[in-house]
């Protein structure tokens, strides 16, 4: 009830596309029960509601390039597909971030930097997968910035126990997303490389240089 139907699919067919990536071997493929794409956090705040209350594992993806298994399911459940999360909310310029949803590409977010004179990190990772998801990993080439390798700032993350969290700088109101620490531990780097064990990063801020 909480999507439409055109953004819930347990169409086989449909299915085996997110069955698989490169690294998976022959016939060990695993087949989700749903994909479901939402489009805003509040609607991946009430999906993480309903599969915790069922006990239903979900499997967080961005873009869909991976290569390493990290979006296959293994137990069946529920691909929680973010493509369509796609937006950069803001490019803020003075203070160096770029604040932006799960779905958007290195292409897109290029783009929109190089109009203002502005570039971002780039991992080695193609120009249609995600910039966030592959920040979350922390990049395992950077090109464009060896001296700053770290590019995340601050998360907004859906957890099933505790609703929507938001770290660093965003976690205090009308602070921004400008930093990474504030008076609070680094809650920013326990949500990286967790691989959405903890839960679904929907936007995050990244650093921009000019």
């Amino acid at each position: 009830s909480i999507f439409p139907r055109d953004r819930v699919s347990d169409d086989p067919a449909v299915l085996a596309g997110y069955a698989a990536d490169s690294a998976t071997l022959p016939g060990a493929s695993t087949s989700p029960c749903y994909v479901v794409l939402p489009k805003t956090t509040d609607e991946v705040v009430h999906l993480v509601q309903v599969a915790d209350r069922a006990r239903v594992p979900l499997v967080p993806m961005a873009r869909g390039s991976n290569i390493a298994g990290m979006s296959v399911s293994v137990q069946g459940g529920i691909v929680v597909d973010c493509r369509m999360m796609d937006q950069i909310l803001e490019i803020n310029t003075e203070s160096g971030y770029a604040l932006i949803e799960p779905g958007v590409t290195f292409h897109k977010l290029c783009a929109a930097l190089a109009e203002r004179g502005f570039f971002c990190h780039l991992p080695t990772a193609s120009g249609g997968s995600s910039a966030l998801a592959n920040y979350m990993m922390r990049p395992s080439g950077n090109f464009t910035a060896r001296w700053d390798p770290d590019p995340l700032l601050s998360l907004e993350v859906v957890t099933p126990g505790h609703g929507v969290i938001r770290t660093g700088s965003a976690s205090f109101e009308n602070a921004g997303w400008r930093a990474r620490y504030e008076c609070l531990p680094d809650l920013t780097g326990l949500f990286a490389n967790s691989f959405g064990t903890l839960g679904i990063v929907t936007k995050g801020s990244v650093k921009i240089f000019d």
